[in-house]
């Protein structure tokens, strides 16, 4: 049996102390729409799926017995990456303070990046077909004087999380 832990005692990601500056509020937090998952594990889903049928209408005489195990094999990859894109989608955090807007995100090791709101010299706001459908975007702030760029991929009301932006970028401007 585990020995059980007083609260104060949990340890605390090595990351987690560095995240927020003395003075800083976090005006946004969001994790992106849970079509994330599908969007990124599509491609895979996708080639599995198509296998799996292909293994199955192919017929006894080229696979023989092997088809239905080949299928379900691409049936369980299919499911696989789904699994693993719902710890992506679980993992990703983006947030927005009064200073920068940081994306947090790793199923292993966690990615922290950011970018304060005085560098930011454009966001943009992206809104590709199956996006729209999904009625998702990604919102992309740019960093001024060089290609770095900060996307939150796939947050669901994105006009909103935009205007969010927009004016958090714009007060930090002014002063």
């Amino acid at each position: 049996m585990a020995p059980i832990v007083a609260p104060d005692k949990l340890a605390i990601p090595v990351a987690a102390p560095h995240v927020l500056d003395g003075g800083e509020v976090v005006e946004l937090s969001i994790r992106p729409s849970p079509w994330f998952i599908v969007f990124i594990s599509a491609k895979i889903v996708l080639v599995a799926v198509v296998a799996g049928v292909l293994f199955l209408s192919a017929g006894t005489p080229v696979f023989g017995s092997a088809a239905l195990p080949a299928a379900a094999t691409c049936f369980v990859g299919a499911c696989a990456r789904l699994a693993y894109g719902a710890l992506q989608w679980a993992a990703t955090i983006y947030m927005l303070t009064n200073r920068r807007a940081i994306r947090l995100r790793g199923v292993l090791s966690v990615e922290v990046s950011e970018l304060p709101l005085a560098r930011v010299a454009d966001v943009a706001l992206l809104l590709a077909v199956h996006q729209r459908i999904a009625r998702v975007g990604t919102v992309l702030l740019r960093a001024d004087g060089d290609a770095a760029s900060l996307p939150w991929d796939h947050v669901a009301a994105p006009a909103d999380v935009y205007q969010r932006v927009v004016r958090s970028v714009r007060r930090q401007r002014q002063g």
